[in-house]
């Protein structure tokens, strides 16, 4: 069971009032909480908006993360939930929070650096005075005639797929926290610190017609319990792919791979344009239920195993 502080739990306390307030903003939304994304329609183009926070000693240890890799995985965590949507990044703000002796400069050039690889504006933020450093990010993303992809959208006897393999962020944070003179800086560790947001295997999946994704950020197990929950229907895995060096339980439950999770009816298709458009093959994991009771990971019973916090 989720702890009762876990961020789920919270989130589903949350979500059972739907969006709070009241005013002219409703007219406009299509999805409101519970996906990676909220999704508006603005003269009939739709946006999808979300925010995503890191914090010192929750997401990040400055024992092994410069400022500047702190501003980096801010921008990266926020750019995989519009990965997931299918949504093209085109605006942000930025709020920082952190100690006086914080170097906010270098935080910055982590953000711009980001950002300019994943070809995103920012245009406005704030600042604050705090105990420990806090940076939560808010993106705005096109869909530009695409439908959005939603964790509600699974169907019986679609075939499930990720992106690559994982288990490399989990790995990666193992090495971090008990180093060894020979596994310093590795691509695992790389994971962790740098993570990837498959921006161009989103937008390129909503393009094929694929209407059900969402990105692993706590882990296999729980993102896709928390995708079946939504699409209220079941999974069977037969094959986990396991990042070299990673183990079988860092790729089930490890968190922050940030890899696509996703399901289509056509997956020979989805496969073919993968490599004609040069993108790395897509990896399939297994197959929806119809059943939402019938839960399975190489044949036994899935557990909502992940990364709490």
């Amino acid at each position: 069971m989720e702890s009762t502080w876990s961020e789920a739990h919270l989130l589903g306390i949350l979500s059972k009032f739907g969006p709070i307030g009241s005013g002219k903003g409703r007219e406009f939304l299509e999805i409101g909480p519970g996906d990676d994304a909220a999704v508006v329609v603005l003269q009939e183009n739709r946006y999808s908006l979300c925010v995503d926070l890191i914090a010192e000693n929750v997401h990040f240890d400055m024992g092994y993360f410069s400022p500047k890799d702190v501003g980096y995985k801010a921008v990266a965590v926020n750019i995989s939930d519009l990965a997931a949507m299918g949504a093209t990044p085109l605006f942000a703000t930025v709020a920082i929070s952190a100690p006086k002796v914080t170097d906010i400069a270098e935080i910055q050039s982590g953000i711009a650096s980001a950002c300019e690889e994943y070809g995103i504006l920012t245009v406005g933020g704030d600042l604050s005075n705090g105990t420990s450093i806090v940076v939560s990010i808010s993106v705005v993303g096109g869909h530009f005639g695409r439908s959005p992809m939603l964790r509600s959208r699974l169907a019986d006897g679609d075939i499930l797929f990720v992106t690559g393999p994982l288990g490399g962020s989990a790995a990666g944070l193992r090495e971090l926290k008990f180093p060894d003179a020979t596994v310093q800086h590795t691509p695992r560790s790389e994971r962790h610190i740098h993570p990837r947001a498959r921006i161009a295997e989103g937008i390129f999946l909503s393009e094929l017609g694929v209407v059900a994704a969402m990105d692993i950020s706590d882990g296999l197990a729980i993102d896709l319990w928390r995708m079946a929950d939504a699409s209220k229907c079941g999974f069977d895995l037969d094959h986990i792919p396991v990042e070299a060096g990673a183990t079988i339980d860092e790729a089930i439950s490890g968190g922050e791979d940030f890899e696509l999770l996703f399901s289509t009816s056509r997956p020979e298709e989805v496969e073919a344009a993968f490599r004609a458009k040069g993108l790395d093959d897509p990896i399939r994991i297994g197959t929806v239920k119809k059943d939402p009771t019938d839960r399975k990971i190489l044949g036994k019973n899935a557990l909502p195993v992940g990364y709490l916090h």
